[in-house]
């Protein structure tokens, strides 16, 4: 596997530039993400072929208005995505939830992105929707955390930029 290298003082590096970059380098075709929400912030700003994003509460187009859970049950079929963005619902149990069924629709040379596996403090590590900061990274970390504990059949890490990238390849 080869590594870019990123000066900091030309651009701070975004998770868009982690995505795009494996997209470009892997030669992925089909994309999706999980919790588009603004599909500014994000989704829109992917360089893919084919795009699919999922949110229950999207404020702007997205193709699956429904929960990542109705989706993998309902949608999905037989599809298989190269390259899947989790940035839904921040608890640890979805979370595990959104990286399992993922991996049954990752392509044999896919990667899983999951956003905010580094919180910067532990006010945004609040584990509950009423009353969180406005800087939320939720308990990603521990699922992220969990799983590298207990997948042996994962390559896991997590790229130090944007509330820390974690990545997922299953060779």
């Amino acid at each position: 596997m080869d590594y870019v290298l990123f000066l900091k003082d030309k651009f701070k590096m975004r998770r868009t530039h982690v995505i795009n970059y494996l997209i470009k380098r892997h030669k992925y075709n089909k994309y999706l993400e999980i919790g588009v929400r603004d599909p500014l912030s994000t989704f829109k700003k992917i360089k893919c072929k084919n795009k699919d994003g999922v949110d229950p509460n999207p404020i702007g187009y997205c193709k699956y208005i429904m929960t990542s859970d109705q989706f993998f049950a309902k949608e999905v079929k037989d599809k298989m995505y190269d390259i899947v963005f989790i940035d839904g619902l921040h608890l640890y149990k979805q979370v595990v939830r959104d990286i399992e069924n993922s991996l049954k629709y990752l392509s044999s040379k896919g990667t899983i992105v999951i956003h905010d596996c580094n919180p910067s403090c532990k006010e945004s590590q609040c584990d509950s929707l009423k009353n969180r900061p406005s800087k939320w990274n939720g308990t990603v970390w521990k699922a992220f955390a969990f799983l590298r504990m207990t997948r042996k059949d994962l390559f896991m890490y997590v790229v130090n930029t944007d509330c820390g990238c974690g990545m997922i390849n299953c060779y």
